[in-house]
């Protein structure tokens, strides 16, 4: 369901609390995270308001993507980025759904755990004795 946000609202945008700064023609031009202001085409269907749901959601995904970042793995990070915005969107949009929602966020949990099982296995590869990788 695409809102029709104003200057002033608040808003997940990326799974961050945002407030918008800047609306164009009912397209968000502008927004705030508190701490830089960032301009750009940000679609109303890739925004969502501030409700218990989404706030819970965006926590959630959030949570994921800095454990990610904390493996310390030469992750690609800008495409797993953009696949768990993209599975974030997808949960904010099933959010009255339950079992829906539950759903994406299991795939995405799985999703998250595979990677994490795969960097731990590469640090357990030795090679002549040597483990290749560090801990």
């Amino acid at each position: 369901m695409i809102e029709n946000f104003k200057v002033g609202d608040e808003i997940y945008e990326e799974f961050k609390l945002k407030e918008i700064r800047e609306v164009r023609d009912g397209i968000i031009w502008s927004l705030h995270d508190k701490y830089f202001i960032s301009s750009g085409n940000y679609s109303p269907s890739q925004c969502f308001p501030v409700e218990d749901k989404v706030k819970s959601l965006s926590e959630t995904f959030e949570n994921w993507s800095h454990e990610l970042h904390q493996l310390n793995a030469q992750l690609n990070y800008p495409k797993i980025r953009g696949y768990l915005n993209n599975r974030w969107i997808d949960a904010c949009d099933a959010r009255t759904d339950d079992e829906k929602c539950f759903n994406i966020m299991q795939s995405v949990s799985a999703f998250i755990e595979t990677i994490k099982y795969h960097v731990e296995s590469q640090k357990q590869i030795v090679v002549h004795g040597v483990n290749i990788f560090g801990r």
